[in-house]
């Protein structure tokens, strides 16, 4: 029983502790050790947009932005961070038709107003979109509706009111409608034909194409407004005045010259936008700037003006304007072509001699064959830009208008992202280039860890590789793969791309500095070599292989290596002069190859795209391929990718339906009896990661790696951590003490626990007699996905399926822990701790008790005295008279006697509870 009871305990004492330590247990944050989907720009984050944009207004914030789009049932989107993010608003136009125009009050950014120029219907929020109040379709004071609506503005405040104008025509020509949102009673009126003004616009104007107001409205009452006469051909700008006299041109004071005419040679006018001078005082001739921009149908093409006052400045002819912006603290002058997708800029617009330059080949909004329409604005000091059609998008540029990157809005084919082509990692992590193509582009993406941005887009659907230098990410080279076509930036196409071209078809490229960089040609086995960023190219060098070039990866200054297409790969140590040919692995397979460095002594590693196949080791020196994988990759799995870091190798397999990463972590000493760990894409997503000619990246640091799946356009990571990290120990602690059970002589159970590492599940305990394990006591394999791992072992606990563990008294174990190959993934040991078996008690002799002899007990014999009875001779006497009969009362007997031989048991019993209590004392073992 006492035994027993002393095993009760020890267990209790191990389960306190147990229990103690995950009460406390913390998860270790990492990776999920699986192929996991990254975030692509996408319909969901507004980057991606189904529909063209239309119309594009800016608050007086700069900040918050609205665009409207070109579709069947009106759409209205929102920023509040100039264009980065968007947020859909419910559009007030009418199922079945689109919403075409916008305008934001400049004093209030929660102004809009959204115009149908389908049904000629006005709608005004007064709370950020949130809610629409219909104005119906403008009328004059005698009721002729509006026929045609070009354009609309809204005024500053003045008397609590805000004025909203439209251009266009009605029954009667040209039409300038406002409405007095703000009065008691508010409603359209007239300021064109004189029926609610006093005096109506030029005679003979045919429509009114733009229509603005002064930008110091409250002080000047002044609205003004672009006509076209069809009759005359001419295209004016004309004043109108919200003062008392409610007229336009000359009969406005100080407007004695209006109206301006810009254009008398127009067959037929289109569009036209204005932009004025923040300054603009209608009563100071000195601060009447205004620029104008004209779009043309007929005859010739429209073009930009500059008025100061009534002196015009043709800043650009021959070409159509879409709209105009400007910002007067820069002087800086924007103008958006309406035929293609340029943006024409000016720094010094109101000089004598005014510059207007376009924007860059390459980096203006959209894509070059397809956009059209582009509105322009300033977010602030920032040149934005909004264009239509295929490919157009909601573009910003750093540098006043020169070149743009496209960052949100952008229309795609279908409103996908189209074919994911391929994927260029930094070395950290941080930034990354992704190539697509839809039915009409090639588009090229950059992500700075914060956002998503298009910096070149290609008209034409065509494969394409991005190669970037390892020392500088903004050195980056986009290759029209089989041609000769490069495109090179050296600002990671932020502001500039030169097209270059190669002397030889391209199949891969390899970046070594911002200057050299080779291709390995297409359908041959030579590499050609720049020193000039793709300037010039040197001729071409045979690699000695007798198959094609398939990949190429640059190691460092002068150090080139090649995978071929027949099974063979080959090196250069002096940047592609001469080259080693090594042997054939396997007749036909196309190789990935890669490498630690070209000395001697160094290790190259190849893996094919055979399926069933090996991965391969050859030291340089001794030019012989080393099986190094206890088996291959896969039934029917084919290699598409290899990368190297530290002594880790990976190699990135496909077949027809999945994909899987391998990984041993000491290559350099792997064999053909190593076992690599894999890990397989999960049922539910998997991917066929096979994109060529290199299918994987890796970022070092945290070990990130980088893959596109062909099948489902799209970009995965793995972050293997366990390649990095290893389970941190937490018990028993380095040096601690295991105590002994002095009741039985045999140690305590031991609960050895540590962290997850990661999302593994299954470990390797290794306990050893000695630091180096080579007298190993147990390995023991742990299936857990606890946050804190626990294993009990001893001679009274273990797992199931284990057995028990005597640990012997006074000796010192070693043990350590890594997760398995079914962890999913290997991962290094973790440190070595240490645990003492206390030594055992010095045990006492044993106490010997001597039985006493059982006592004697004599018990006397009681002689009973013998009994003599007298018996008298019995006379009897003559019988006389028969007396009274008197019955006297009987005599008391006398009390028994107790026999003797009951005194002996009683006697006889005392004498026995003594001895046993004696006996009792005597043989008690002591404590």
């Amino acid at each position: 029983m006492k035994k027993k009871f002393s095993k009760i305990m020890g267990i209790g004492l191990v389960v306190a502790i147990v229990t103690s330590l995950l009460i406390v247990a913390i998860p270790v944050s990492a990776g999920t050790l699986a192929w996991d989907d990254e975030t692509l720009p996408s319909t969901s984050s507004k980057i991606i947009e189904a529909d063209a944009i239309t119309d594009m207004a800016i608050g007086p914030d700069g900040t918050t932005i609205y665009a409207t789009f070109n579709t069947t049932g009106g759409k209205l989107y929102k920023s509040t961070d100039t264009g980065e993010t968007w947020s859909s608003l419910t559009s007030p136009v009418e199922t079945g038709n689109t919403t075409d125009l916008v305008a934001v009050a400049p004093d209030d950014a929660d102004m809009v107003v959204v115009v149908n120029t389908a049904n000629l219907t006005v709608h005004v929020s007064v709370n950020g979109g949130s809610s629409f109040t219909e104005l119906g379709i403008p009328e004059d004071g005698s009721g002729n509706p509006v026929t045609a609506i070009n354009d609309v503005a809204i005024s500053r405040e003045l008397s609590s009111k805000h004025y909203i104008a439209i251009a266009g025509n009605d029954g009667s020509g040209a039409s300038i409608h406002y409405f007095d949102w703000g009065a008691t009673i508010p409603k359209w009126l007239d300021a064109a034909d004189g029926t609610d003004w006093n005096f109506g616009i030029q005679a003979g104007s045919d429509t009114a194409l733009a229509v603005a107001f002064s930008p110091n409205f409250p002080s000047d009452r002044i609205i003004m407004a672009a006509t076209y006469n069809g009759t005359s051909d001419t295209l004016a700008l004309q004043i109108g005045s919200f003062s008392s006299t409610k007229a336009w041109n000359a009969l406005v004071s100080n407007y004695v010259d209006y109206p301006v005419i810009l254009d008398t040679t127009v067959t037929a006018a289109a569009s036209a936008s204005i932009a004025v001078d923040a300054n603009y005082l209608g009563s100071d001739d000195a601060t009447r700037v205004v620029f104008v921009g004209t779009a043309h149908t007929g005859g010739d093409a429209g073009g930009l003006y500059a008025l100061d006052d009534t002196s015009i400045e043709e800043l650009k002819t021959g070409t159509d304007i879409n709209s105009v912006a400007f910002n007067t603290a820069a002087t800086k002058l924007l103008a958006g072509a309406t035929d293609d997708n340029k943006v024409y800029r000016s720094s010094n617009p109101t000089s004598s001699s005014p510059d207007v330059n376009g924007s860059g080949t390459y980096k203006s909004p959209g894509d070059s064959g397809d956009t059209t329409g582009v509105i322009v604005g300033w977010a602030g000091n920032t040149a934005v830009a909004a264009s239509s059609g295929v490919s157009g998008a909601f573009s910003v540029s750093a540098d006043d208008g020169k070149n743009f990157n496209d960052i949100s809005l952008i229309n795609t084919s279908a409103g996908a992202l189209g074919d994911v082509v391929d994927v260029a990692v930094s070395a950290d992590g941080s930034m990354m280039y992704l190539v697509t193509m839809d039915a009409n582009d090639t588009s090229l993406w950059s992500y700075d860890g914060s956002m998503w941005a298009r910096t070149l887009t290609i008209d034409g659907a065509a494969d394409h590789i991005a190669r970037p230098a390892p020392d500088d990410w903004d050195t980056l080279y986009l290759v029209k793969t089989a041609s000769n076509t490069v495109y090179f930036s050296d600002d990671g196409g932020e502001a500039a791309w030169t097209l270059r071209y190669a002397d030889e078809i391209i199949q891969d490229l390899a970046v070594e500095s911002t200057e050299i960089a080779y291709a390995a040609t297409s359908g041959g086995n030579t590499v050609a070599m720049t020193d000039n960023a793709g300037f010039i190219w040197e001729d071409a060098e045979s690699t000695g292989m007798t198959g094609y070039c398939h990949m190429i990866t640059s190691l460092g200054e002068d150090l080139v290596l090649v995978g071929g297409a027949d099974g063979e790969a080959a090196y250069s140590t002096d940047g592609g002069a001469n080259w080693e040919d090594l042997d054939q692995i396997d007749s036909g397979a196309t190789v990935q190859v890669t490498a630690a460095g070209l000395e001697e002594g160094d290790y190259i590693y190849a893996a094919i795209d055979t399926a069933d196949e090996n991965v391969y080791r050859l030291e340089i020196g001794v030019d012989e391929w080393d099986d190094i994988i206890d088996g291959t990759l896969g039934a029917g799995f084919s290699a598409y990718g290899i990368a190297l870091v530290d002594d880790t190798l990976y190699v990135s397999t496909s077949n027809t339906t999945d994909s899987a990463l391998w990984r041993t972590l000491a290559a350099s000493s792997a064999d053909d009896e190593t076992t690599w760990s894999s890990k397989l894409s999960a049922a539910a997503d998997a991917a066929v990661l096979d994109d060529g000619p290199q299918g994987l990246w890796v970022s070092t640091g945290s070990t990130k790696l980088w893959a596109l799946s062909t099948s489902d356009d799209d970009l995965y990571s793995f972050d293997d951590t366990s390649a990095v990290e290893v389970p941190a120990l937490v018990s028993p602690a380095d040096g601690f003490l295991v105590q002994m059970n002095p009741q039985t002589g045999r140690a305590l159970d031991v609960a050895f626990n540590w962290d997850r590492l990661s999302k593994s599940t299954d470990y390797d305990l290794s306990i050893a007699l000695d630091p180096d394990f080579n007298q190993v006591v147990r390995d023991e394999v742990v299936d857990d996905s606890s946050s804190r791992v626990v294993v009990i072992l001893g001679p009274f606990s273990y797992p199931t399926g284990s057995a028990a563990l005597e640990w012997m008294s006074g000796e010192t174990y070693y043990w350590k822990v890594r997760a398995s190959s079914a962890g999913p993934l290997y991962s290094n040991w973790s440190d070595v701790y240490s645990f003492t078996v206390e030594e055992a008690a010095e045990q006492l002799p044993p106490v010997i008790i001597e039985q006493p002899p059982a006592p004697v007990i004599e018990v006397p014999t009681i002689q009973s005295p013998p009994i003599t009875v007298t018996i008298p001779d019995i006379i009897l006497p003559t019988p006389a008279a028969v007396p009274d009969i008197v019955i006297p009362q009987a005599p008391v007997a006398p009390a028994p006697i107790t026999p003797a031989y009951i005194w002996a048991i009683v006697i006889i019993g005392a004498i026995l509870v003594i001895a046993v209590i004696v006996l009792i004392v005597r043989t008690r073992r002591p404590v």
